[in-house]
């Protein structure tokens, strides 16, 4: 190597160090603006509340969502909107799950929850859409029932025929690691050991009412709401072996970063409590030595194994405890993925086990269908829930380059 060469070395090193560092503050700024931001919480949108994902219901609960990535499913961007900007193609994510019984007079029907989501991804930038759901509604919907009202001694005074409150997020992010990457035309910048993701979802929420025969003040109002909410992703990976991979991740987000609150018909106007996500994520993967090489049998799947561990705690800023999860997951060929967890959410009365299993259909790194099945506890007002979920992701941009060969 000549002198020349080892000054633009040097350079090129010192550059990355200086990257690096920049990296690291900007990740610790946004961490002080998001932690000073959840200043004030009062007030709650029901549907907020509950968990999107069937995947994270089954590691945990919403806590492990924050730095739940190795699975390409749009509604894990709720817990976390940097997500998207961590994966490829166009996805599709789709679940609904009845989560309380409401009791009202001579009857008794369920509540049921619908969320669907769309991401598109490519290079570095990640976009979060709403979609349309089994009802044929679109993003996120809560459909309450009948619910009757009782005062401070337990008459009831006041019923609503219909409750249903709806959610419509849009998002993007941005992974500065490989916008790096990309613009320098540097595959050997960490050896893509690094990820670093921003990301922010806009979404905004309304209620629709049907009122019953009487109601209390405010219920028989509909409202809406806009908020946004902001996260980041930070990934480390290094080979141990030539065929044993290690992740580990660090994640935070923040539920209404953002926002003027609930605004009713009324005029009048409620804060919307805020919410800070964070959480742990490490990975052991045993790596496919045939993996994407053509003319071979076994080239559809990059990992033989793979056993990752998460967990996550989410703090509303408020004086409710703080909600607990942590999950373990086991993976074979890419394929087939058993999950158990353990939820604690001594506010909800909410504590116990949770489980699941996945399924992903796949095509090397084209194509894939997937559906998830999870169990997870109920409370003093969530029933116990059985989750179903089902999504699709397509690689346009790998798929559209490979036809153009």
């Amino acid at each position: 190597m000549t002198e020349k060469d080892n000054i633009l070395q040097v350079k090129k090193e010192g550059f990355e160090e200086f990257f690096m560092k920049k990296i690291i503050l900007l990740a610790f700024i946004l961490g002080v603006v998001i932690a000073n931001l959840a200043a004030i919480s009062n007030y709650v949108l029901m549907v907020s509340c509950f968990e999107p994902s069937a995947i994270n219901l089954a590691l945990g609960g919403s806590p492990v969502g924050v730095v739940n990535i190795w699975h390409n499913e749009p509604l894990n961007a709720y817990d976390n909107p940097a997500y998207p900007s961590l994966h490829t193609g166009l996805s599709y994510s789709n679940t609904c799950y009845d989560f309380m019984r409401l009791k009202h007079p001579g009857d008794e029907k369920e509540s049921a929850y619908y969320a669907s989501m769309m991401s598109l991804s490519y290079k570095g930038f990640g976009f979060l859409f709403p979609s349309v759901t089994n009802v044929h509604t679109w993003g996120i919907n809560a459909d309450y029932g009948s619910i009757a009202f009782v005062d401070e001694n337990g008459y009831e005074i006041g019923i609503t025929k219909q409750l249903k409150e709806f959610m419509y997020p849009l998002g993007i992010s941005v992974n500065f690691a490989d916008l790096y990457r990309i613009i320098h035309n540097d595959n050997t910048f960490s050896n893509k050991k690094l990820d670093l993701c921003l990301g922010m979802n806009y979404i905004l929420n309304c209620s629709s009412i049907d009122i019953g025969y009487s109601y209390p003040a405010n219920i028989g109002e509909e409202y809406d709401a806009d908020c946004v909410d902001s996260g980041a992703l930070l990934k480390y990976s290094f080979p141990l072996t030539d065929k044993i991979h290690l992740e580990s991740v660090a994640g935070f987000s923040m539920f209404n970063a953002y926002g003027d609150g609930i605004k009713y018909n009324s005029g009048q106007q409620h804060k919307i409590y805020k919410r800070i996500n964070t959480g742990i994520a490490c990975s052991a993967s045993l790596k496919n030595p045939n993996y994407l090489k053509e003319n071979e049998l076994t080239d559809n799947f990059e990992n033989i194994g793979c056993l990752r561990l998460l967990a996550g705690m989410n703090d509303d800023r408020t004086q409710s405890p703080n909600i607990y999860g942590i999950g373990t997951e086991l993976g074979f060929l890419d394929t087939i993925f058993l999950r158990s967890g353990y939820h604690k959410d001594k506010g909800g009365n909410i504590e116990g086990l949770t489980y699941g299993i996945g399924l992903d259909l796949h095509y090397r790194n084209l194509v894939s269908l997937n559906g998830n099945y999870s169990y997870f506890p109920g409370g003093s007002q969530c029933k116990d829930k059985n989750i179903y979920s089902f999504g699709c992701n397509l690689n346009v941009f790998q798929i559209a380059s490979e036809m153009l060969k």
